[in-house]
């Protein structure tokens, strides 16, 4: 699933084929074997969307369709996820090599990076503890397209990250949109919210002085 995940696939329906084919196959040689029914059906998507699907990851390399028959009828095709075998057995004593079958549901899990509660550039160490108290006792930690998404939204309102995350403890809010705060924020001078700043220390104060 891992190696399914990062490979670039060039549509949503071609990601989804080769992620349900990865969950079907064997880890040490990449082999799997689901009919074009079940397949179809994992999916959500008709049979012959599947099979387009399934020959666009042909030829770009991700999958070999082994087609099967027996005495003139044709047998269900089988799949080998290109290079999955090699990567799964990389690191591995030669005796774990080649023993039985490894499902995809058995893969050692990768470890998550979890994200840097580092201080953003631009605000301050007082704005970002509270804003990481704040997500933590909502139980949604921080993560880093939480906060690429708060900058962005920030830029859209033109306001510094830092005043958003200033908001966003004044508030209670985990996150922040732009639309809120065209919707229920009065727009501030940048000469009001560095004079209210001048008074109470900091955005977060400015900006609860100034609600």
């Amino acid at each position: 699933m891992t190696w399914a995940i990062e490979q670039p696939c060039t549509s949503a329906g071609q990601k989804l084929v080769l992620l349900m084919l990865a969950n079907h196959s064997n880890g040490h040689t990449g082999q799997c074997n689901p009919s074009h029914k079940l397949l179809a059906q994992e999916c959500a998507m008709g049979v012959s969307t599947l099979k387009g699907h399934l020959l666009d990851l042909q030829s770009a390399g991700y999958l070999t369709i082994i087609h099967k028959s027996m005495e003139g009828v044709s047998l269900p095709n089988q799949y080998k996820l290109n290079g999955v075998g090699q990567l799964l057995t990389e690191g591995r004593s030669e005796a774990d090599r080649g023993v039985g079958q490894k499902l995809a549901t058995k893969q050692e899990v990768q470890p998550v990076k979890e994200p840097k509660n580092t201080t953003p550039d631009g605000v301050s160490d007082a704005v970002w503890r509270d804003f990481i108290k704040l997500r933590n006792a909502k139980k949604s930690p921080m993560t880093e397209t939480a906060l690429r998404g708060i900058e962005r939204e920030a830029q859209k309102a033109a306001v510094s990250l830092e005043t958003a995350l200033s908001i966003c403890c004044a508030r209670g809010w985990t996150g922040f949109k732009s639309e809120w705060m065209n919707k229920d924020q009065p727009k501030y001078q940048p000469a009001q919210l560095s004079a209210a700043r001048a008074i109470f220390g900091d955005e977060r104060g400015a900006y609860a002085a100034l609600t």
